[in-house]
């Protein structure tokens, strides 16, 4: 269409209320004729306002309502980690852009599988991911293998030691999910030219390995002398060594003979890309339309469109174009968008086109109906009831006379319970209608506060229906797993529910698996009696470990001949490495067969006997600050050198961490109510205790403000000025 057609089609538009075109009609009109080269400027309407769902001149986006938290704030900003397109702005989060936001539970700044956060942004079985950008890393101890764990529980990369070129014998895995070579017959061997775990080469034994798959281009690879490495010296031609070499297009500094001008461009600086396999030609300019490079003054160049669809321009589908001089987009291919006079699929009206409804198809009796400005409902503004005047008038029983399901009955406008059945009050708190016709459904109506409003536990609370947690803390899923309680209302408890899968359900080491709460082995193999006794896991779940068990009585606990008696692993008398003195101070062994292991040697004595600060004194392997408990549970200190600091350690389990009520459960310091129920607010404004541990107590704590707070005065509810008396 030419700009000189334009006119007889904008007369045919018809006219908004004020008597001037509407701007989606024009722009509708505009986006058909093809006109994007030029400037259209229009005068906002009076009355610009964030949440109408029409981007205003000084919105970035307008998606109908005042939230924040769903891509475009309560300013109409755009918020971080989101993109937002149309009128009404449609926000979704941007996978990979390392901000979680929405429904992601992680972003890593990237969309590649496999490392902890999926392309979809959700953290891979296995993995455990913190922080922004996202950073994963395997979850060892849960007997799923992730990354680089060579196994993790029972479940391992590979099975025996044969698998490892190792001989005969039985793999094991360490609480650390590394590799337990101990019962394996052959010891790994540099320099007998065969790759024996865990090592990379062994001479000329490359593995199937070369210069190529290290990601050099040509050269004679080789193996370190220690077996655990290669030798890349021999090779040449990498991505940034400033050599072009083998398929790379460029390297840094090295473009070969190419320039901005022999890639069709003008000018400019041309540059490398990082991967070595195409030209950087940002730096370039005035580049010729049509050779598919994005010049600096050019919007897009033939199939190179910078990322943009015909969604990006407010449209439903259709296929995005460049325009012949790269100068703009064509739009011409994309299709469908409010404001055009066609209804869409996701469109109830469009404009002037009502598809042959009225107001009277509407249930008004006369008027003259519209569509909104987004094209999802009809305006019905101009509608209107006659009844709504007089219910006594012909033919207005049954006829609506007023909002919210009020209807003519007897020639009086009564509530038709709208749906339901028709009440006073809204005392049906869960079957979706506006019982009493005042515009609020089930909870939403203050007069359904605490009421029931579904089965599990669900009620009323703040207008809406949530879960109560059905005796225990209310969650969106079954975190507390040994509570006996339904937290998330779905009728399922604790190991019953899917969510509490692999999650602790007990003491020592229990978790839910199959949906009953069994022993995890708590870094062993599960057994139903301790019969591994020297892998450091306490594999029956009984809190005794090892030699600390009964059923390791005078069975063997290690090499060198050492053997469980009365609950410690000693030396048999030669099941150690026969020396002059004990200077392995360590190994559990009776190194000199003196009857004395480790640090009950003399010879030990003030030398290191473990991690952690472990030393030998008197005999023993103790902890250097003399602890043999975690005394402080909130000074960030390892104080009794068993690894775990604070409330990571069992010693701390209930004790308090911190002001207000913190306490160590379940490894970490949490809230304990104070006193009563553990809460992330204070909801419970009459129970005397501070549940959400900030140091305010009942009617004190802002949470509590226009809560009822004295359960002798049914009517009393906390004041701004902290206090519980009569509502003012």
């Amino acid at each position: 269409m030419r700009p000189d057609s334009l006119a007889p089609r904008l007369q045919e538009l018809q006219l908004d209320r004020s008597g001037s075109l509407s701007l989606p009609l024009v722009l509708a009109v505009l986006l058909a004729a093809g006109i994007f080269g030029c400037t259209v400027s229009f005068d906002a309407p009076d009355g610009e306002e964030c949440g109408n769902g029409r981007i205003d001149r000084t919105e970035a986006c307008d998606d109908g309502n005042l939230l924040s938290g769903d891509g475009c704030d309560e300013t109409c900003m755009s918020e971080a980690g989101w993109t937002c397109f149309g009128q009404p702005s449609l926000c979704s989060t941007i996978c990979g852009n390392g901000i979680t936001s929405g429904m992601e539970s992680c972003d890593d700044g990237n969309t590649e599988a496999e490392d902890g956060c999926s392309p979809t942004c959700a953290i891979e079985q296995g993995w455990q991911c913190v922080g922004q950008p996202s950073d994963c890393a395997p979850r060892c101890g849960d007997g799923l293998l992730a990354g680089e764990e060579k196994c993790d529980g029972d479940t391992m990369a590979v099975t025996s030691c044969f698998d490892l070129n190792l001989g005969g014998g039985a793999l094991a895995c360490l609480p650390n999910c590394e590799l337990d070579l101990s019962d394996c017959e052959v010891q790994a061997e540099c320099g007998n030219g065969q790759v024996e775990y865990p090592e990379v080469c062994d001479g000329n034994t490359l593995a199937g390995e070369t210069c190529q798959s290290q990601g050099f281009q040509t050269g004679e690879l080789a193996c370190l002398p220690g077996c655990d490495g290669f030798d890349t010296s021999g090779c040449s031609g990498t991505c940034g060594d400033n050599e072009k070499n083998g398929a790379e297009v460029c390297d840094n500094s090295d473009l070969g003979e190419a320039t901005c001008a022999t890639l069709g461009f003008d000018g400019g600086a041309l540059a490398c890309a990082p991967d070595c396999a195409s030209f950087d030609t940002s730096g370039c300019s005035g580049g010729t339309c049509g050779d598919g490079y994005l010049g600096s003054s050019e919007a897009c160049d033939g199939a190179n469109l910078a990322g943009h669809t015909c969604q990006s321009f407010g449209y439903y589908g259709g296929s995005l174009a460049c325009a012949p001089d790269c100068s703009d987009f064509d739009l011409s291919g994309c299709s469908g968008t409010c404001g055009d006079g066609v209804i869409d699929p996701s469109e109830v009206c469009d404009s002037w086109s009502l598809g042959g409804e009225t107001c009277q198809s509407q249930g008004y009796d006369a008027g003259s109906l519209g569509c909104s400005s987004n094209c999802a409902s009809f305006d019905t503004s101009d509608c209107s009831y006659s009844c709504a005047i007089n219910c006594g008038g012909p033919g207005c029983d049954n006829q609506p006379c007023g909002a919210d399901g009020l209807v003519c009955q007897g020639g009086s406008c009564l509530c038709s319970g709208n749906g339901g059945a028709p009440q006073s009050a809204e005392t049906a708190c869960s079957d979706g209608y506006d019982n009493d016709c005042d515009g609020l459904i089930d909870c939403q109506d203050d007069q359904c506060s605490s009421a029931p409003c579904g089965a599990n536990g669900l009620e009323c609370l703040d207008g809406a229906c949530q879960c109560t947690g059905d005796g225990g803390t209310p969650q969106a899923s079954e975190t507390y797993c040994n509570d006996s309680a339904d937290n998330d209302c779905d009728g399922q408890i604790d190991c019953d529910d899917s969510s509490c899968a692999g999650a602790p359900c007990g003491l020592y080491g229990r978790l839910c698996s199959g949906g009953a709460c069994v022993c995890s082995g708590n870094g062993g193999t599960p057994q139903s009696s301790e019969t591994y006794c020297n892998d450091n896991a306490d594999n029956d779940c009984d809190d005794l470990i090892d030699c600390e068990d009964n059923g390791c009585e005078n069975r063997s606990c290690g090499a060198f001949g050492l053997t469980c008696s009365s609950g410690a692993c000693i030396c048999s008398g030669n099941g150690g490495t026969p020396q002059s003195s004990e200077t392995y101070c360590n190994d559990n062994a009776d190194n000199d067969c003196d009857g004395l292991v480790d640090c009950e040697d003399n010879s030990c004595e003030g030398t290191s006997c473990g991690a952690n600060g472990l030393v030998c004194a008197g005999g023993s392997c103790v902890c250097s600050s003399g602890l043999s408990t975690e005394s402080d549970c909130a000074d960030a200190v390892d104080d009794d050198c068993d690894g775990l600091t604070d409330c990571a350690d069992n010693d701390c389990s209930g004790r308090s961490c911190g002001a207000n009520g913190m306490q160590c459960l379940g490894g970490s310091c949490t809230c304990s109510g104070n006193g009563g129920t553990p809460q992330i607010a204070e909801i419970h404004c009459d129970d005397n205790h501070d549940n959400d541990c900030d140091g305010l107590i009942d009617c004190e704590d802002i949470d509590c403000l226009d809560l009822p707070c004295d359960p002798y005065n049914a009517g009393y509810v906390c004041s701004f000025s902290g206090s519980c008396g009569p509502p003012n």
